[in-house]
């Protein structure tokens, strides 16, 4: 869900995987953590579509970015995956 902070209208939503639970954004990414199918969704904020579905394995549960990298964690494995920023 996009929300215009001047107005708090909901302005677009995006599907994204099955129970989303983590969300980090850069200048030309949101990505959204979905733990129940274990994949990680990149959306493009500038069309709202997702633009890649990665599997990053079930119990995914968060997410870190910056432009160069992202991070996801699982907490079944004390785990961090980083994953390609790019969606390859």
């Amino acid at each position: 869900v996009r929300i215009d902070p001047a107005s708090d209208e909901v302005v677009a939503t995006v599907e994204v995987g099955n129970q989303a639970n983590g969300v980090a954004a850069t200048d030309d990414a949101v990505w959204v953590v979905n733990q129940a199918d274990g994949t990680l969704t990149r959306v493009d904020p500038a069309t709202d579509e997702v633009v890649a579905t990665i599997d990053v394995g079930a119990s995914s549960n968060g997410v870190g970015a910056s432009v160069e990298q992202v991070w996801v964690s699982r907490f079944d494995e004390a785990l961090a995956v980083r994953v390609d920023p790019d969606g390859d």
